[in-house]
């Protein structure tokens, strides 16, 4: 019996997921070695500065191994056309739409579940050093002052998170795209790919600059003074320009999505 579009996905997901299982335990192993290393550093840090410490070596940490899960993300696919495991675990062949559909799912649950236990590992060697008392204290304090104004710009957050969400969506579709671009050239695939993506990159910032200007959305961001600096921090987009750069983006990744696996269903022997 043929397995439904559904169970070749999860079939998929599970694979691709067990593939990036090494690199997030490398990742992991990353992220302990890394915390270890600012227990010891604040350490022998004056008091005034360890959370300063702390911060700027978190920073550091949390977006290198998104930087990683990124420059990853360029060799599924050539893995895919290297190995050809795809065919050793499904019985019949397959749309590039569920293979590609399938990547995207597992990096992205691998960066959310990344991103949560590096933030995890940041909550426990915060408490660890300047002590749950005083954690307790600064989260108790935060959320009083905060309170209101989460609940006065709650829209503007989601909006941010929602289009932080269709960026990296659109960014690792790009990835895909540009890989199978280079995966037609025999030679010097790795430099096409990168300039695809450059070129791709480009190519939509253009796009979407152009059709700003065409239905007149105001794309400047207003000045602030010292007195509105808080209000200008969260109103980055006005209701236009969120609506404009969402559809926009959703719109190019889908065309640069079906474009991917379209060259893929060619299976172009490489």
């Amino acid at each position: 019996m043929e397995n439904s579009n559904f169970k070749k996905l999860m079939m998929l997901f599970k694979k691709d997921l067990m593939n990036l299982k090494f690199e997030s335990l490398i990742l992991l192993g990353l992220i302990v070695v890394g915390y270890s290393l600012i227990i010891f550093r604040v350490q022998a840090t004056d008091d005034m500065l360890k959370a300063a410490v702390i911060g700027n070596l978190s920073f550091l940490i949390f977006f290198g191994t998104l930087l990683i899960i990124f420059i990853r993300s360029f060799s599924l696919v050539s893995n895919e056309w290297k190995n050809k495991t795809l065919y050793m675990i499904m019985p019949l062949p397959v749309k590039g739409k569920t293979i590609f559909l399938s990547k995207i799912m597992a990096i992205t649950t691998q960066t959310i579940v990344i991103s949560g236990i590096s933030m995890a590992f940041l909550i426990a060697v915060w408490t660890t050093i300047i002590g749950l008392g005083e954690v307790q204290q600064a989260l108790n304090t935060l959320m009083v002052n905060s309170s209101e104004l989460i609940s006065e710009y709650k829209g503007e957050i989601i909006k941010v998170i929602i289009l932080g969400f269709f960026s990296f969506i659109s960014l690792i579709v790009t990835v895909f795209f540009s890989s199978v671009v280079g995966r037609m050239f025999k030679k010097m695939s790795g430099l096409i790919t990168f300039i695809t993506f450059l070129l791709t990159n480009y190519a939509i910032s253009k796009i979407t600059s152009i059709t700003h200007r065409l239905i007149g959305i105001e794309t400047s961001i207003q000045t602030s003074t010292a007195f509105d600096t808080v209000e200008a921090s969260v109103e980055v987009f006005s209701i236009q320009q969120f609506w404009f750069y969402n559809i926009t983006t959703v719109i190019i990744t889908l065309a640069l999505f079906f474009a991917t696996t379209y060259l893929y269903d060619q299976k172009v022997e490489l």
